[in-house]
């Protein structure tokens, strides 16, 4: 939870506080819904991917990593991502989120890291 609000109070449009997560820090196992709709499995599906596509493109654009390839070496490297499957931009591109998002995939050359 600290991380949350860290990183809330250092970027607050792209990290929102939780309050269910509150409760969980809290020993309060209540889920807090925001909003009156539940959400299909595949809508909180493309909203983590989205999510994780969005983040992505903020560290090209500034310049973190010098590429999408440098993205999925540290999440194979270092949180276990299955090698195999090629990394998560990759995984995102044939989904079609990055494209749509972006207007084109991460595996495009047109798509450099901004610096």
């Amino acid at each position: 939870n600290h991380v949350l609000h860290t990183l809330h109070d250092a970027y607050p449009d792209r990290y929102p506080l939780s309050a269910t997560l509150d409760n969980y820090a809290a020993g309060n196992a209540e889920v807090v819904l925001r909003g009156d709709a539940r959400r299909s499995v595949e809508q909180i599906t493309a909203a983590a991917l989205e999510a994780v596509a969005d983040e992505i493109r903020h560290l090209l654009d500034e310049g973190v990593v010098a590429s999408a390839a440098d993205v999925d070496t540290c999440l194979i490297l270092g949180a276990g991502y299955p090698f195999f499957l090629g990394g998560i931009t990759k995984h995102l591109d044939q989904q079609g989120i990055s494209e749509r998002l972006f207007g084109t995939p991460f595996g495009s050359a047109e798509i450099p890291a901004r610096t």
